[in-house]
């Protein structure tokens, strides 16, 4: 007697496994294997980047109060991570520097007796 070859059928999109599609390329990929949800910046990275853009800021040749220093510095947003963004804060006539109550991670740096950059995930 001669062998049975059996064909099977191409499998479909809803039949592949998450390893087959790993494998076949034109197939969707499972959705479990799609990439992860981005996570949000560590406390470590939100302080890097408020120090490094302070730093930056007390640098200056200009006085860091000034209007032109605070543009300059905040044109270092290349520090800071994806969500996130930079303010330059003064301090109140007491000297002290008062923020608004958030759930969201910050982190503060000074740059100049006065001038605080927060570095906040929005």
């Amino acid at each position: 007697m001669a062998p049975r070859i059996v064909a099977t059928p191409a499998p479909s999109a809803d039949t592949i496994t998450p390893d087959l599609a790993m494998v076949l390329h034109d197939a969707k990929p499972h959705p479990q294997l799609g990439a992860p949800a981005p996570q949000p910046p560590s406390t470590a990275r939100l302080g890097n980047a408020a120090v490094a853009i302070a730093t930056g800021l007390a640098l200056r040749p200009t006085v860091p109060g000034d209007d032109e220093a605070d543009l300059a510095a905040l044109l270092t947003s290349y520090l800071l991570p994806p969500g996130t963004r930079a303010r330059v804060h003064r301090t109140g006539p007491s000297g002290v520097l008062l923020l608004a109550p958030s759930n969201a991670p910050r982190a503060v740096a000074m740059a100049a007796p006065g001038v605080y950059v927060v570095v906040e995930v929005v």
